[in-house]
């Protein structure tokens, strides 16, 4: 569950002298988790929820830069690092920054499947934009290979082999 300065400013967080609510989250239909927010003039925000039926609250310093053409930009205080962010995650019943709790973008936790079809797609086209090369342009010129066919067969070469290298690689970690 995140608390994002971009929800808070639609919800008007920000723009009220003071400004209280619930916020929601769900997963489907299934209610998460629930947060009692309270902002008092844009300079701080008064959060309650509860984690593992143990109520808790924690005051959210907030945070305001001024923007290069005009405007106020909203930012949050990491409770733990003091970093300026626009969002914070509660996990573990703890609210921090993505840094402090230790968490990773969701797409570098993918894994690497949808790569291999990608890989095996880009090897594909490469053999028929191959097929096509050597249909059209003429490899010889007065008995020997053109330059232009020699650097092609190189570059062919080195592509081959990275390709192989890195269906090796998948293979090994189970792809």
């Amino acid at each position: 569950m995140s608390l994002s300065v971009f929800d808070l400013r639609k919800l008007g967080y920000f723009s009220s002298p003071t400004k209280s609510g619930v916020m929601r989250w769900y997963l489907g239909e299934r209610p998460m988790g629930s947060v009692h927010l309270f902002s008092h003039q844009g300079e701080w925000l008064r959060c309650s929820y509860q984690y593992e039926n143990d109520d808790r609250s924690l005051s959210l310093t907030l945070i305001k830069t001024r923007c290069f053409f005009g405007g106020i930009r909203f930012w949050l205080s990491c409770p733990q690092c003091k970093r300026r962010v626009a969002i914070l995650y509660l996990h573990g019943g703890n609210v921090r920054c993505r840094l402090c709790h230790g968490l990773g973008y969701r797409s570098s936790q993918t894994t690497h499947v949808g790569h291999v079809g990608a890989l095996i797609r880009f090897l594909q086209l490469d053999n028929r934009a191959e097929d096509q090369y050597l249909d059209r342009r003429s490899k010889y010129w007065k008995g020997r290979l053109t330059k232009h066919h020699q650097r092609w067969l190189s570059r062919r070469i080195k592509m081959k082999q990275a390709g192989k290298a890195v269906v090796d690689r998948l293979a090994g970690h189970g792809y």
